[in-house]
């Protein structure tokens, strides 16, 4: 059987859940389907003495070019009063350098102005200032990148739960009439969408990247092979296209194997695909998943332990 890499166990989690999870995860096999440098996920089972195997299940390519031009004009004509960043992916297609704080307090060109333009060429070329675009992020990993790049701190960082995001944008003002741009994936829910348009903002929605399989080529040799055995005692998935993408991939799961799911969404596609889900993380948080690792593996442990029908009794006379 290939090895796929591994990394050593780091230092051992306090508290009940680390001492709980240790004893649940010990020796245990767990598919993580994502790869990502520092991965908490990752570093969170192996401190509880899981072996972790991160493989990225998934890629991002660009949405179709109308979808991408449709969100870069908007942009760049400084349609929206307030854009929305569900997933840092966003930023690799489009360019929110634009909306750093200019030199005049905040304020940037109407449309038909240049963004780099100087000031004295903006006001021969008759063009009026207007705010810049407040932002709104989901996640804090969004939040930080999107800082990164605008040199702005969001006005707004919410969950992925797409009721408490609208109800924390309709408390920072987003009501009937405000301008919302939408950037997201073409995979993406619609209900936040529909959520703030219900509050009466103008929404803008663009589909501007997609979450496709990875190559077959690029995963470990014989994966599949690997996962139709049983090699993983648990996987965990991050997303619905991981689930969508781990059948396409390498089939159902073994019944061996228990499946984790990140939030509802990510179970209800899971689902969607056949995949019997055995636990949710309900926030996406290492102790999160670490307490759904557990979770599920402890009904396994459960299920293998239960009699089948007949074992155990008497036989008949």
């Amino acid at each position: 059987m290939t090895t796929f890499p591994r990394s050593g166990r780091g230092q051992e989690q306090d508290g009940p859940l680390a001492a709980d999870a240790a004893e649940l995860l010990a020796g245990r096999r767990v598919l993580l389907g994502r790869s990502r440098p520092a991965d908490p996920f990752a570093q969170a089972l192996r401190e509880a003495g899981a072996e972790v195997d991160a493989i990225a299940l998934t890629c991002t390519a660009p949405g179709a070019a109308e979808e991408v031009e449709q969100g870069r004009f908007l942009l760049e004509s400084l349609w929206p009063e307030w854009l929305v960043v569900t997933s840092a992916q966003t930023l690799k297609v489009l360019d929110l350098s634009l909306l750093a704080a200019s030199p005049r307090a905040g304020a940037t060109p109407r449309a038909g102005c240049l963004p780099h333009s100087s000031s004295a060429s903006r006001s021969q070329e008759g063009c009026s200032l207007m705010p810049l675009p407040r932002l709104a992020a989901v996640g804090p990993r969004t939040a930080h990148a999107l800082a990164a790049v605008t040199g702005r701190q969001p006005d707004v960082v919410g969950d992925s739960d797409a009721e408490a995001l609208a109800q924390a944008l309709e408390e920072a003002g987003v009501g009937p009439g405000t301008r919302v741009l939408l950037p997201q994936s073409a995979l993406a829910r619609p209900v936040l969408a529909e959520r703030l348009a219900e509050l009466g903002a103008q929404v803008r929605r663009a589909a501007v990247y997609t979450t496709v399989p990875v190559p077959a080529s690029s995963l470990p040799p014989a994966f599949s092979t690997h996962w139709r055995a049983g090699a993983w005692d648990a996987v965990v998935l991050t997303a619905g296209s991981a689930a969508r993408a781990l059948v396409d991939l390498a089939g159902p799961a073994p019944r061996r194997t228990a499946v984790v799911a990140l939030g509802r969404p990510t179970q209800q596609a899971a689902q969607a695909v056949g995949l019997c889900v055995a636990a949710v993380a309900p926030d996406p948080t290492a102790g999160g998943v670490l307490r759904a690792v557990s979770q599920a593996l402890n009904h396994s442990e459960g299920k293998a332990a239960a009699p089948s029908p007949g074992q155990g009794q008497d036989p008949p006379p």
